[in-house]
């Protein structure tokens, strides 16, 4: 709650070059190795360019950001305090065949991060069987 700006939240790839404690604002999906969601700014981001999305977060309060993903047909979709999307913000077109991917959260700030098996909301019903980050 009002402890983190900036918030991006999604996925990189094994070749995502980390730079900790970043001053230029660089998020997940700034670059050509990740695919993030900015509720802030209401946008999907990937290799730097921002992507309309529909979903607003309020930075004042408590939320939580689900991130479900089909590794088989490469696709993502995000839920907003366990509401989810049903349509992925993310697919084939977006995520190359082959590439390796882990969950991953930028920001400037505070947030908690949780990978399973114990979510606080359902996962998401209408795509498939969905289960805990494998690993």
């Amino acid at each position: 709650k009002g402890q983190s700006e900036v918030p991006q939240v999604g996925l990189v790839s094994t070749e995502f070059e980390r730079t900790a404690g970043a001053k230029n604002g660089q998020g997940v999906g700034d670059d050509q190795h990740g695919w993030g969601v900015d509720g802030k700014n209401a946008a999907r981001w990937h290799c730097g360019n921002p992507m309309a999305w529909g979903v607003r977060w309020d930075l004042n309060i408590d939320i939580i950001v689900g991130v479900a993903v089909d590794l088989t047909h490469r696709k993502m979709w995000v839920s907003t305090n366990g509401v989810w999307d049903e349509t992925p913000v993310f697919g084939p077109e977006h995520i190359p065949a082959g590439v390796s991917v882990y969950p991953a959260v930028s920001l400037k700030g505070r947030a908690g991060v949780n990978l399973g098996p114990d979510f606080k909301h359902g996962l998401p019903t209408f795509a498939g069987t969905f289960k805990a980050w494998p690993g």
